[in-house]
């Protein structure tokens, strides 16, 4: 049963962007607590201000990545 309905996913061929969208959207999620704790140690060692910018830089785009990959897969797939 769970080879057939494979095998009927793998037809549409909104089946790829899906899985990819929700597995991206679900590292992104996962991973941007992690990042905020890690800038709150970078925050309390670390006192170039160079260094602060490029890593806050990196997680607000993480987070509009994550952002992004929600809306398009509520829009769009109709998930969520």
């Amino acid at each position: 049963m769970v080879r057939y309905v494979l095998l009927e996913m793998r037809k549409q061929w909104e089946f790829f962007p899906f899985v990819f969208m929700l597995l991206a959207s679900f590292f992104l999620s996962v991973i941007s607590p992690y990042l905020n704790g890690v800038f709150l140690d970078f925050l309390t060692y670390n006192h170039v201000i160079e260094e602060v910018l490029k890593f806050s830089v990196f997680i607000a785009t993480v987070g509009i990545l994550g952002a992004i990959m929600s809306y398009f897969g509520r829009n769009k797939f109709g998930w969520g």
